[in-house]
Parts: C-alpha cells; structure tokens; sequence
C-alpha cells in the first residue's frame, strides 16, 4: 500500500475479503470526487478468486447507496464585498485561472471585461479558455509565454481563480500587488500568496455573485497593452516554429497542427520538451481537451492519459505527444494496450505522435544552462529502427 500512499494518500485500500467491495470501491469513487483526488484498491490475485457475496443485514455487513447531491458552495456577502473593493481600486488586474476554474469560463470572460484584465493559464488549466481570445496570455511558470511574465510583473492586483500555482517567482513581487483568491478548497486557498481576500467557493457561483459588485473600468489602456502583448507573442511563435532545423524543429510540428485541431480533440503531453511546445505552441479552441503530469511532472503519462481520454469519450479523437525517452519507459507497453481496446471505440483516432532525437531533452537542456555540458548525454537512447514496426505488428494502422 506505501506504493500508492504518495499519489493516492486520500484513499488507498486493500480488499482481503470479497464481502469488502461495494463499500470500499463506492467510498474510493465518493472520495475521489468529493476531494477531487486519485484513490486506489488494492485487490490481492487470491481475492479475485474467491467467491463473492453480497452484504446482508448483518454485524459488520455494510451496504453503499448510489450517488449524492453536490451543495452549491458560494462565500458570504461581506467577503464577496472585500474582494470587489480590492479588485474595484486596482487599475491594472491581472487574471489567473486553473483547472479548478473548468466549469466557470462564460463567467471568467465576464470578469476579465469588467475589469479590463488579462488572464494567464496554470498549465492544468491550459484548456479551461481558449487561446484565441485576445486577452489570454497563455500558460505561466517556467513554459510560460512571455506576456503571462510582462502581465504578472506589472500588475497592481491578482485575481486567481481555481489555482494552487506554486512558483511565487512568477506571480506579482510581494507587496507589489493585492490579491483576491476564489477556491473552492479551503484547505490550499491563500497558500501560495499574500492575498488580501481569500473566498472559499465554487468558481462559478462566486464569479456570478462578484460580478453586480463590480465597477467596469473605463481606463482600457491596461487591457489593450496585454492584447498587443499576446498578438505579438503568437506572432514570435510562428516566426520560431518557421526556422529551419535538420531534420525537423519540432516547433512546427505544434504550430502546424494547431489549426487542423479537431473541436473536439483530446491533446496529451508528455513530461519533457514535449510539454514546452504543447504549453507554447498549441493554440485551443473552445472545446479542446488536453492535460498532462502538471503536478508532478512525472514521466511516462503521455500515453496513459491519452488511452484514459479514449476511455472517457471514446467518440473523441486524442493526440498524444511523447519524447523517445518517454515512449521507451512506458509508451510502448501501452501500445499494446491501444491495440487490445481500440476496435472498441466509437471513433478509433488515436495517434501517437513520437518526438524522436535521441535525448533526454529537458534533462539536456537544464544541463546546459546550469553545468555547461556541451554534448547530449545519451546518444542513440531509442533505436532509429525500432518504432517504425511496431504498429504494424500490433495490428495498428500506420500513417508517415
């Protein structure tokens, strides 16, 4: 169980008695929703095997029910008023959002008018609005654009919605900028900023209940900035994903395929420099999905996650991009995977998209802007030869 206990420390459980089941596996799922959290069974091979019954009414029998209602969660009067205070005497607002502000973008688009504010992205929030609106400046932190950087710099106030973004190097300098924080966890609220006025709520139900408080600036001259700032930026992306390289700069790849984007897609990134183009580079739409390990930055999930979209919405296409390093350590076992399921889905499109160059390339990276290591450390780490065939022998059907 101390295996998962770092990932799933909310829930872990060991089933030893198949009687356990229902309960056990009706409070992982609850847990898992109610906090928002990964959970974990651990169901022993000689468990599997035994025979089930289900619980009767009796000493240390316990049944489950089915489903609960979600409460409408929204702070009280006074606090939504100290924060419009706050956010009403700023003259340059700045806006960051995160996974956890999902099911509030008609209202976040709302406030970032009223207040004249342009809005970063945590990178797990990268799908919550799309990037074509003029105002959003894109991902922030260490593959952030350099508008998320020039906004947060210069700010005199922070409204962060649905984010624990910890990198405080990024956010306004301390005491340099007031700040308002919606969350709906009471437990990460305020942990990451000297905010003024901290709302423990739903993203949305909070934003629709700030708003009438709120006084729309006159002055646009802060948002027309930020707007020339981000029309600039995706011009400098083009330009870059333009430049020649032998045999392919990977930034084209990205900025290529940004427009032929199906509107429905499912984009998976995998921990590396795969991760920098698909936070740079990949322009979403309204109703792109995408994620990656943007917590724990770990490697190898490119795939997974892109089989577990499949799963979710088996009538969706999913692109994953994957390092060579990545598809080494877990990518190709879970082709195996895909070739097992995918006649299953409704729409079969999944395509996995191997950023092959030999290297370890945000390890490389690091090396030479740290230590000053001139060479890559490993050379020839995934066989030129070895993927081509693969699909083929696993019954895929292969597109070059």
């Amino acid at each position: 169980m101390s295996l998962y206990k770092d990932v799933a420390s909310d829930y872990v459980q060991m089933v030893t008695v198949p009687e356990q089941l229902p309960n056990v596996l009706d409070r992982a799922i609850r847990t898992a929703l109610t906090r928002r959290a990964p959970t974990a069974l651990i169901i022993p091979s000689d468990v599997q095997e035994l025979k089930y019954s289900p619980p009767a009414h009796e000493f240390k029998m316990v049944p489950s029910s089915l489903g609960f209602q979600r409460p409408g969660v929204e702070p009280a009067r006074d606090g939504l008023q100290r924060a419009a205070d706050v956010l009403n005497a700023g003259e340059r607002v700045a806006m960051l959002i995160g996974c956890g502000a999902r099911n509030a973008a008609r209202e976040i688009v709302e406030l970032a008018d009223v207040l004249g504010a342009g809005v970063a992205k945590a990178l797990l929030g990268k799908d919550v609005l799309s990037d074509e609106l003029p105002f959003v400046t894109g991902a922030i932190g260490l593959l952030g654009t350099r508008p998320s950087y020039e906004m947060m710099r210069d700010c005199d106030t922070l409204l962060t919605i649905g984010s624990s973004f910890p990198y405080t190097q990024f956010l306004p300098p301390f005491g340099g900028a007031r700040g308002v924080q919606i969350d709906i966890d009471p437990t990460l609220i305020g942990m990451r900023y000297p905010n003024e006025v901290n709302l423990v709520g739903d993203a949305a139900a909070t934003a629709r209940a700030l708003l009438p408080l709120l006084q729309r600036k006159s002055d646009r001259s802060w948002r027309e900035t930020i707007e020339q700032n981000v029309a600039r930026w995706w011009e400098t992306m083009a330009m870059e994903a333009e430049v020649a390289a032998k045999p392919i700069n990977p930034m084209r790849l990205f900025a290529d395929l940004s427009p032929k984007l199906p509107d429905n897609a499912i984009i998976t990134a995998d921990s590396g420099s795969s991760a920098n183009w698909y936070a740079r580079q990949l322009k979403f739409r309204d109703g792109i999905r995408g994620s990656l390990s943007g917590n724990l930055a770990t490697m190898g999930p490119g795939v997974p996650y892109g089989i577990g979209g499949k799963f979710a919405h088996p009538d969706r296409p999913v692109i994953v991009f994957a390092g060579d390093g990545a598809m080494q350590m877990n990518g190709m076992a879970e082709l195996i995977t895909i070739a097992h399921y995918w006649k299953q889905w409704a729409d079969p499109r999944l395509v996995v998209a191997v950023l092959h160059n030999n290297d370890l390339n945000q390890v490389t990276w690091e090396m030479r802007a740290m230590a000053g290591l001139r060479n890559s450390l490993s050379r020839k780490l995934f066989p030129t030869s070895t993927m081509p065939g693969l699909p083929t022998a696993w019954g895929w059907v292969r597109r070059r």
